[in-house]
């Protein structure tokens, strides 16, 4: 099936679960609205509960790593609209135990915080969906905490798995106490419709998040083959395993890696791949540049070591491609699935120019290696742009759309490939967009899980 027709179904999907949950709350509520102000407040109060929930799955769905969802719109796509989500997610968690209260507060003759009191108290399992509600406004603010203290991506997954139990202590509440699911005409289709709604998600991350890394593991027995120097500040990691053929790696991928080794077993870390060799020595690497935390010991790593792929995640390959030539525009670290997709399309004999930024010669990645790529393969350009390195007698500065108007004169027919720190990204893609370069022929992730 090709992705629009994938598309066309994804969104089938989504907009025959909500007109679901619509139709079984309009059944069990919705004919409240006639009843008056209490009554009404109740009603939205549910499907504010509702619709909370429907979202938390989404959102659990979006970025469990879920591959049919991700080969379509790319995992770096997926996490932005799992934080957009979440946002939206988190103020119908706080409407709705609001609205229920001022719902029951009007019908009681109570002020709002005896009602509210009330509802937590009163309700046989309502504690739980407290303590969840609890979670989610802190796994939201922590993660916002964190996206700005840029710390460990370690931090941010466990903070993340709270997730999952208030997930579940929601879903008891709702079967428990939600006014829906008791409802005598449709509520008992509707719990076996949510019950299946969560089981559905609960599959799709157990397959794909935790049961395919291990069966990858167990199939290719990744382990490190060798560590070499990639520069004054990174080291390519190499990694063997049996059937290397079989593993499924389209370069511009990344993978998150777990070493079993002591001192790194306990955290996972995404890192795209740099090469790869599945035909001859038949090896996949990653290149880890020292920037703190984890990539300060990466050099520790020792042979034989066993390693834990989860992946291949992400879209950022040629295959999106609709042109046949390709600008790649890099800066620092970003050249690392660059590198990989400049491999695959030189012995494609693909017209590929690349513009790679750093700020000294001591800081590229690869430099012998693209220097080799284009002394073999006429049809590959390479621009090293250095900022900061005196006497360098090649580009000097920034990628910039005066280095870009000058040295692509066709950029009109070539596919755009773009990554790097956020400040080059942003720059480059505003100066491709003064350059009337359309949205359709710029590719870029942030990989911001």
């Amino acid at each position: 099936m090709n992705r629009k027709a994938w598309d066309v179904l994804l969104k089938i999907f989504l907009i025959a679960n909500i007109l679901l949950i619509l139709f079984f709350w309009f059944d069990g509520s919705g004919l409240n609205f006639s009843k008056g102000f209490g009554l009404s407040m109740i009603a939205l109060g549910r499907l504010f509960g509702l619709s909370a929930v429907f979202l938390v799955l989404l959102q659990v769905l979006l970025i469990g790593r879920t591959r049919w969802i991700e080969q379509l719109f790319g995992l770096d796509k997926l996490s932005r609209w799992h934080h957009t989500t979440g946002l939206y997610a988190i103020i119908l968690i706080i409407l709705h135990p609001v609205s229920l209260a001022i719902g029951y507060g009007i019908i009681g003759k109570i002020g709002f915080f005896p009602s509210f009191w009330s509802l937590v108290t009163g309700w046989s399992d309502t504690v739980k969906s407290l303590i969840a509600a609890i979670i989610f406004i802190l796994i939201i603010i922590l993660s916002i905490h964190i996206s700005k203290k840029r710390m460990k991506y370690e931090t941010w997954y466990y903070i993340h798995v709270l997730t999952y139990a208030a997930i579940i202590l929601a879903f008891f509440h709702q079967l428990v106490d939600g006014g829906d699911f008791l409802s005598q005409n449709l509520g008992g289709a509707f719990r076996i419709y949510w019950i299946i709604l969560y089981i559905f998600v609960a599959l799709n991350i157990l397959l794909f998040r935790f049961f395919r890394p291990i069966w990858n593991w167990v199939r290719h027995d990744f382990v490190i083959d060798r560590i070499e120097s990639a520069s004054d500040s990174a080291v390519s990691v190499y990694i063997k395993g049996k059937n290397l053929e079989k593993f499924k790696v389209i370069p511009g991928q990344f993978m998150i890696w777990r070493f079993l080794q002591k001192g790194f077993w306990l955290e996972a870390h995404p890192f795209s791949l740099s090469g790869y060799n599945l035909e001859k020595d038949r090896y996949i690497r990653l290149t880890i540049k020292n920037l703190g935390d984890f990539t300060s010991k990466a050099g520790q790593l020792k042979k034989g070591t066993k390693v834990l792929i989860d992946g291949p995640h992400g879209i950022f390959t040629s295959r999106i491609a609709r042109h046949e030539k390709f600008l790649f525009i890099a800066g620092g670290v970003g050249i690392t699935p660059i590198r990989a997709m400049l491999e695959e399309l030189s012995l494609k004999e693909k017209d590929c120019i690349l513009m790679y930024a750093n700020n000294s010669r001591k800081d590229i990645l690869f430099e012998s290696e693209f220097e080799k790529m284009a002394k073999s393969h006429d049809h590959i350009k390479i621009y090293q742009v250095l900022s900061k390195e005196r006497g360098w007698k090649g580009e000097n500065g920034y990628v910039d759309k005066e280095k870009i108007q000058r040295l692509i004169k066709d950029i009109s027919h070539r596919e755009i490939y773009v990554c790097g720190p956020p400040a080059l990204m942003t720059s480059v893609l505003q100066s491709l967009k003064e350059l009337e370069v359309k949205d359709k022929q710029i590719h870029y992730e942030k990989f911001s899980l």
